[in-house]
């Protein structure tokens, strides 16, 4: 019997931006696939209207990071470069949550933080391994403002039943709604730092239907444009 608590209901996007408290929505690029020797990797890139110093203060935060970040939890603060923790994802049919260990890499001068990690799933049998690079880069919004450009590098290589779905375009989808997300956290967090985020609603079964909508709405556009 699968005694974990309940997942608590999926929060709409006009949910989540009134949670928010009207935050502007914080667009997320990210890059085309590519795969070597086994590995994954994407770019992510989007801006905060924040200064550098703040956001990096966040960032740097592990403990704070991981918050902010739909489906993960750590087990205990980092302690020596190091961290336990889950990671609960569901693609398609398959849910699965990886348990296990990163490491920290900071780069205070860079601006610059690396976590790699590795893990496994005991109920699909799956494996996962990757790291997430990430460096902030000093940048002015449209009123002149000091903002920060976050550039996110995640590679990743997966075993067992989700290996197959994991190279797919659905999953890139995936991970830039995670990415929206994700920086619509650190926004939120910066804003009014310790309050309540909707990053526990927002699971990947959600995160997935938006992606699968927006494909839809994609394909439909492409069909709606040669018909005319």
């Amino acid at each position: 019997m699968d005694t974990r608590p309940a997942q608590p209901a999926a929060l709409t996007p006009k949910a989540v931006q009134a949670r928010l408290g009207g935050a502007t929505r914080i667009e997320v690029a990210v890059g085309q696939m590519q795969e070597a020797g086994g590995t994954t990797r994407l770019s992510q890139s989007f801006v905060l209207p924040h200064p550098r110093e703040a956001v990096w203060a966040l960032m740097s935060d592990v403990g704070k990071v991981a918050r902010c970040m739909p489906g993960l939890a750590l087990d205990a603060p980092p302690q020596d470069g190091k961290v336990a923790g889950r990671l609960e994802a569901r693609i398609g049919p398959i849910a699965a949550s990886f348990a296990g260990e990163a490491t920290i890499q900071r780069h205070d001068g860079e601006y610059r933080q690396i976590v790699e990690g590795r893990g496994g799933d005991k109920r699909s049998g799956s494996l996962a391994s990757g790291s997430v690079d990430y460096r902030l880069s000093a940048a002015t919004d449209a009123t002149g403002r000091d903002a920060t450009r976050v550039d996110v590098i995640i590679s990743y290589a997966l075993a067992g039943p989700l290996a197959q779905v994991g190279r797919s375009g659905l999953v890139r989808d995936l991970v830039r709604r995670i990415g929206e997300a994700f920086a619509q956290n650190l926004d939120a967090e910066l804003r009014n730092p310790g309050a309540a985020l909707p990053q526990a609603q927002l699971g990947g079964l959600s995160l997935l239907a938006q992606a699968i909508a927006d494909r839809v709405r994609a394909w439909l556009g492409r069909m709606l444009g040669r018909t005319r």
